[in-house]
């Protein structure tokens, strides 16, 4: 933050003069030199900021330790929305009519008395203009003792027995798993990636985190060491991945929205200006969301749009096509943008629970988990559960992963088999002739599925799962199953001339003297032929 000598050396003569008469100076010097230096002497006497912070009215203290509170500074246009606007005029005017005595808005209050400057700082995708307190007032007021606590953001709800609770979880990291599998295997997503969080998210994650591409290709070495690291360094490393991403533009997600043009907004900016007022929150403790929500829209609005740009942003209401301009819809922008935040993405990653009156209602609470301090300071949660568990099977090929097996080894079993159903406690897989041939299509080879069975699998393994596998490797399949038609005759003269006529083409397999194996509807033509040569036949209604 810039310092006093700084922020007064530019300002007119006059200005200073005006200064230095609120903050007490009697003997006014015309000299400038002299007058800066007897006013900043003044102005970094601790007795004196005291005396003149105390003398404020309430509305220009709240406003002082609004900007304490935000590290000294807030977006201009933010701050005179909140505190009103400084009116601007020349040096000559401004001593004529002496507005300085008789300021018409918090903002002049603050100006006038040197507590407040503007300055532009670039801090974003450019150059932002700031209001701004000096340094040395941000040290005076830490040291003093009315220094006020640090505002926390909302209210606790006062009833903490929730009827309706989403306890958070690290699911998404098997949820990763199933994803990265069915991109690498090329299979319909939603056929086979029924998650709780929609699987286009969880790709954009898996993206800000590096793990697959833009063309949503699993990255292979990304990948590996991604499933094959400990649960609690992957589980912080994917909250990190989104809490930094540059890319991860949660607001352009938002379905119900569409935003247009070529207007950018900083998703990282908004994101960490969230994450920071979130922090400050009792970990434990249900805290309403509607009220952190309209705290947000008071104290800090434009944590989205640090300009104050309500204008230009072309976002549209799906649904209606009403286009939401202007700080009145800041509630169906911001406000749903802070829910998606909360409700969303730091539940998926483990850090809040959520809550509602109704049985999937909407959410109306929100706790920080005892996780979450760990997850904003980049570190891995104590006490997650390791994978160790063991796969186990049935003689009928089905075989079951727990989720708490290595995600890894998931990963391989998932690429051999066909894929059952998804329990709270693990996955069901089934080996298939067709789960092996894509495999192998894969190229990936049958004996080192036999090779992580044995390692990973709870012994004993069936035998005859080996044996089916060890066989496949050498023969594929040992036996068929088939659909086909079976044509019965009289006599064995019969089959003799059907096959000269044109129905040959239908004929598989010659059974016996009478019985013939039929290619599954070449039936009506076997019939005809029959007809041409003085037969007369019968389609069993069976078929």
């Amino acid at each position: 933050m810039p310092n006093l000598k700084i922020a007064l050396k530019d300002q007119d003569p006059g200005f200073l003069r005006i200064v230095a008469e609120f903050w007490g100076l009697e003997d006014i010097s015309e000299d400038l030199k002299n007058l800066l230096t007897n006013l900043i002497k003044a102005m970094t006497n601790q007795n004196q900021f005291k005396e003149m912070i105390e003398a404020l009215p309430t509305q220009a203290k709240k406003a002082f330790h609004s900007l304490i509170r935000n590290n000294g500074k807030i977006p201009w246009v933010e701050f005179c929305r909140r505190y009103g606007e400084l009116r601007e005029m020349g040096q000559s005017k401004l001593e004529r009519e002496k507005t300085y005595l008789s300021p018409v808005s918090t903002t002049e209050w603050l100006w006038y008395r040197g507590l407040l400057f503007k300055a532009f700082f670039d801090e974003g995708i450019e150059p932002l203009e700031y209001a701004y307190t000096p340094e040395e007032f941000l040290a005076m007021h830490k040291l003093g003792p009315s220094h006020p606590t640090l505002k926390v953001y909302g209210k606790p709800i006062l009833d903490q027995k929730m009827k309706y609770v989403l306890i958070a979880n690290d699911h998404i990291l098997d949820h990763t798993c199933t994803l990265l599998a069915a991109l690498r295997m090329g299979l319909k997503l939603d056929e086979h990636c029924k998650f709780n969080l929609p699987i286009n998210l969880l790709a954009e994650l898996l993206k800000a985190a590096g793990i697959i591409d833009n063309l949503r290709q699993p990255n292979t070495e990304q990948t590996r060491t991604f499933l094959e690291a400990r649960r609690a360094q992957v589980f912080s490393q994917l909250f990190n991945s989104w809490a930094k991403s540059e890319n991860l533009n949660e607001l352009w997600l938002i379905p119900e929205l569409k935003c247009e043009g070529k207007w950018k907004n900083s998703p990282l900016g908004s994101r960490q200006a969230i994450l920071k007022i979130l922090r400050d929150i009792p970990p434990g403790q249900w805290w309403d969301l509607r009220a952190f929500i309209a705290e947000v829209h008071e104290l800090h609005p434009d944590f989205l749009r640090p300009s104050g740009d309500y204008d230009s942003w072309l976002i549209r209401n799906r649904s209606s096509g009403e286009y939401l301009r202007g700080f009145a819809n800041w509630e169906k922008v911001e406000g749903r943008l802070i829910q998606v935040f909360i409700a969303n993405w730091l539940h998926w990653l483990g850090a809040v629970d959520l809550a509602s009156v109704e049985n999937n209602g909407q959410i109306t609470g929100f706790r920080l988990t005892a996780g979450a301090k760990y997850l904003f300071n980049h570190q891995p949660i104590p006490g997650l559960r390791e994978e160790n568990e063991k796969i186990t099977f049935r003689s009928n090929g089905n075989l079951f992963c727990p989720r708490f097996a290595p995600r890894a080894v998931r990963y391989q079993i998932a690429r051999f088999c066909e894929w059952g159903e998804e329990k709270e406690d693990g996955y069901f897989y089934n080996l298939s002739p067709v789960a092996l041939k894509r495999a192998e299509a894969q190229e990936l080879q049958i004996s080192q599925l036999v090779t992580l069975l044995k390692k990973i699998a709870k012994p004993p393994i069936p035998p005859s799962i080996l044996q089916s596998l060890q066989r496949w490797d050498q023969h594929h399949l040992q036996a068929k199953f088939e659909q086909s038609v079976i044509l019965r005759v009289t006599e064995s003269s019969i089959l003799d001339q059907l096959e000269k006529s044109r129905a040959k083409r239908f004929f598989l397999e010659r059974l016996s003297p009478t019985l013939m194996l039929i290619k599954p509807g070449g039936e009506n033509v076997v019939q005809q032929a029959l007809m041409e040569l003085g037969y007369m036949s019968q389609i069993t209604s069976s078929l």
